[in-house]
């Protein structure tokens, strides 16, 4: 049973980054443009403890909206009786323009809508839990990084996650 919910999680992630990278290109510029623009005259290399406070409390919350995504999105994929791997293999022949049975096609694309409802809930719920945590979506933006940049900070912020 642990090895079939470890395989579970690892296709439920796998199905999850396919997705976002799909999604990425098309949404990013959409989001990015709705964030307000950060000067880079800001001093980028200091950061207050409660603002990294803020920025773990803000990553936890997204970890866990990640993982209700992911399995939201594989109940989707589930519930018309297709493995994950068949409908990410299906939207890679989307991509390619082959032609696919047509009912396959059908469940196909009546699921990536309910898989795009799920990532637009996704990011709605990211920004909120990001407002929740005491911060605006840019000032987390400029966290991760700063933090991304600096191994000092890394080490402070797995700290706070409790990893």
């Amino acid at each position: 049973m642990f090895k079939s919910i470890l395989l579970q999680r690892k296709i439920a992630s796998i199905i999850f980054i396919v997705l976002l990278q799909s999604f990425a290109l098309k949404y990013s510029p959409k989001i990015l443009a709705q964030l307000p623009y950060i000067s880079n005259s800001s001093n980028i290399n200091t950061i207050e403890n409660s603002q990294l406070e803020k920025f773990a409390k803000a990553v936890k919350s997204l970890q866990m909206i990640d993982r209700m995504t992911q399995l939201e999105m594989l109940k989707a994929i589930k519930a018309i009786e297709m493995s994950p791997e068949e409908f990410m293999k299906i939207g890679q022949q989307e991509k390619n323009k082959r032609n696919l049975n047509m009912e396959k096609q059908i469940k196909f694309e009546e699921t990536l809508i309910t898989v795009k409802r799920i990532n637009q809930k996704d990011r709605l719920e990211k920004r909120e839990a990001i407002k929740n945590a005491g911060l605006e979506v840019s000032q987390f933006n400029r966290i991760g990084k700063m933090v991304e940049q600096n191994p000092e900070l890394q080490k402070v912020v797995v700290k706070l996650l409790g990893i």
